[in-house]
């Protein structure tokens, strides 16, 4: 048993290590990292919250399982999108990366505005996936820049 703890812990403790390394190379700011996990956590409570208002039966574990793996492949497409950067705009990578979590964070706070909207006046509203909009632009930059650089 001593032997499993201690073990956990330094794989924990690895995997922190080779965390900040990763975010210091590629220049992410762990602040806004953690602020951008921290808007989804709250964002995933809104989201139940709203839906208790609107329809119990609609809360699945499904959807939760659902919902954490969209959420963990969005903080994924920013390590992605950091490496791919570094490697092909190394001088410009820092204030891309900014931007794009700037505007994960814009549309996080968005999302949990609206899920707010919702449980105070429990009118249900259209929602508007901002995430998947910003993940859509940041796709058609890199798409134009290779037709760009192909063109050449």
């Amino acid at each position: 048993m001593v032997c499993e703890t201690a073990t956990i812990t330094l794989l924990k403790y690895i995997w922190y290590c080779l965390a900040v390394v990763v975010f210091e190379y590629l220049q992410i700011s762990t602040i806004q990292f953690s602020i951008l996990w921290l808007l989804m956590i709250i964002d995933f409570m809104a989201g139940i919250s709203k839906q208790w208002v609107l329809n119990p039966v609609d809360i699945t574990s499904h959807r939760a399982w659902l919902w954490i793996l969209k959420k963990a492949w969005t903080l994924i497409s920013v390590i992605v999108v950091a490496m791919m950067l570094s490697a092909v705009w190394p001088w410009d990578s820092e204030k891309y990366v900014i931007a794009m979590v700037s505007l994960l964070i814009m549309a996080e706070t968005y999302s949990i505005l609206q899920n707010i909207y919702v449980i105070r006046t429990g009118e249900k509203i259209t929602e508007y996936d901002v995430v998947s909009k910003v993940i859509k632009w940041v796709w058609e930059v890199i798409s134009d820049t290779i037709e760009k650089t192909l063109k050449k």
